[in-house]
């Protein structure tokens, strides 16, 4: 990337193509991390899986359907406990394998989930047969006996060796930088990476823009979801086609996950704002947390969490198995800040 000379240069084998710009839009995204990122015992061996596109998510797929010929018990290890891992052992669940997550941290999807709410998802993935190892690490692959070019299992920081016919890698990404680090545009401050834009998503150069999730929004916060690339994407493009607004960006951070979305007894959430607990904030838990958490029955009651910040404000929502309705109001209390009080979030989200 030449910001000077306004050029993009584009290597394929031993050419190199030069292409102009008036505007340039960085989209460049992240790449997941596989076992060789992440210093596994043989990362080479085969039926060991990264999430990220489609054609390695095809080749998983194909994989899979082959494995369900064998007359024997067929073993399925995801390894890690966040959104990609909790997805897939999800999506994979009807497939006939013995499936385990194994991950480090205390509980599922750590960075999000106060410790009730994963109560209440580790139970129903229980209920659907998959087994939850949390606090566990893994530090390597193991070959097949049957054929030392495929997995056979996947080696614990313990010594153990859990079976495993396929491994599927969601351990988290890497932000794709270099192209925008060697250029010299203005980075992310401190640890947040990425690269510095405004509210309309320009760079310190302002002819370049970037979007999803190498765009640090005012250098101080990135966000890694689905929501904020189109979002950031609409922003920029629009700036692009009728200049730039100089306006702030207001964005309301937006997570979701839909778990057995298409059976009887789906298990959905939505989360608005924020759920840094480091900054001193509280976490509130308010509808039919115990029964969920028991796992007595797939179909899931309406719970969910709230996040309560030091000056006792209402700065994020989660709710879980909620009607549209439901996630509207919830993310309407979120964006106005009310003083929380008790049963504030039980009767926002109820009417």
């Amino acid at each position: 990337l030449d910001l000077g000379a306004k050029k993009v240069i584009v290597e394929s084998g031993d050419e190199a193509l030069a292409i102009t710009y008036d505007k340039l839009i960085l989209a460049t995204g992240a790449a997941a991390l596989g076992p060789k990122d992440i210093g596994m015992e043989n990362p080479e061996l085969a039926n060991v899986f990264t999430i990220r596109e489609e054609a390695p998510a095809m080749e998983m797929i194909q994989a899979l359907e082959a494995g369900q010929d064998s007359d024997s018990k067929r073993h399925l290890v995801i390894v890690g406990g966040g959104y990609i891992g909790m997805e897939t052992a999800a999506a994979l669940s009807g497939w006939g394998y013995e499936t385990t997550m194994v991950f480090p941290d205390d509980h599922l999807l750590a960075r999000l989930f106060p410790d009730a709410i994963a109560e209440v998802f580790e139970a129903h993935l229980a209920n659907r047969g998959i087994k939850v190892l949390n606090q566990t690490g893994v530090v390597g692959l193991v070959p097949s006996e049957a054929d030392p070019s495929q997995v056979g299992g996947v080696k614990l920081k313990s010594g153990d060796v859990l079976p495993a016919d396929f491994v599927v890698f969601g351990v988290g990404a890497r932000i794709n930088q270099a192209l925008f680090k060697e250029a010299g545009l203005a980075p992310g401050e401190g640890r947040t990476g990425g690269v510095k834009v405004n509210g309309d998503f320009q760079t310190s150069d302002p002819d370049v823009f970037a979007i999803g999730d190498i765009a640090a929004l005012h250098g101080l916060r990135r966000f890694e979801h689905v929501d904020f690339c189109r979002k950031s994407a609409q922003r920029a493009a629009a700036a692009i086609a009728a200049g730039p607004s100089g306006e702030g960006f207001p964005y309301l951070p937006y997570f979701y996950s839909r778990l057995f979305e298409y059976t009887d007894a789906p298990l959905v959430f939505q989360f608005y704002g924020d759920s840094d607990t480091s900054a001193g904030q509280r976490v509130e838990t308010f509808g039919n947390i115990e029964p969920a958490a028991k796992g007595a029955s797939l179909k899931m009651p309406l719970c969910g969490a709230a996040w309560v910040d030091k000056q006792g404000r209402l700065v994020g929502v989660m709710v879980v198995n909620g009607s549209q309705e439901q996630y509207e109001r919830a993310k309407a209390a979120v964006a106005d800040r009310p003083d929380f009080k008790e049963n504030l979030v039980a009767e926002i989200v109820m009417g």
